[in-house]
């Protein structure tokens, strides 16, 4: 992909996830992936995401060696809370969730998957 002054925009994908955005698990953004991933350095990050069935929002940020997440799920959506490192799932329904997961300086030196 190139930008229109010629620059290249293309890049590998990225495996660290750094990003909070949701991924569709269904279409339509019925049932959503949400799996943050701490490094990079980035220590707060946050999207909205406008669905049709509403907006699904995710706020994450590193203190210290705790990442904390905040996500709200509109009515009629459905998803998972990855954690990182072992990767434990959390089910998520419609509402607002949080979670706080210690222990990051281990997680950020090892590879995420």
């Amino acid at each position: 992909m190139r930008s229109h002054d010629g620059a290249c925009l293309a890049r590998p994908p990225c495996r660290c996830h750094c990003s909070p955005t949701p991924r569709p698990l269904e279409p339509g953004y019925r049932r959503v992936l949400v799996a943050p991933r701490p490094g990079g350095g980035l220590t707060s990050a946050s999207t909205r995401l406008a669905i049709p069935h509403g907006e699904v929002s995710v706020d994450r940020r590193v203190q210290g060696e705790t990442l904390t997440v905040r996500t709200t799920l509109p009515d009629g959506v459905s998803g998972l809370f990855s954690q990182p490192g072992e990767g434990d799932v959390v089910e998520l329904g419609a509402g607002t969730h949080a979670f706080c997961v210690g222990g990051l300086r281990d997680l950020v030196a090892k590879p995420q998957q």
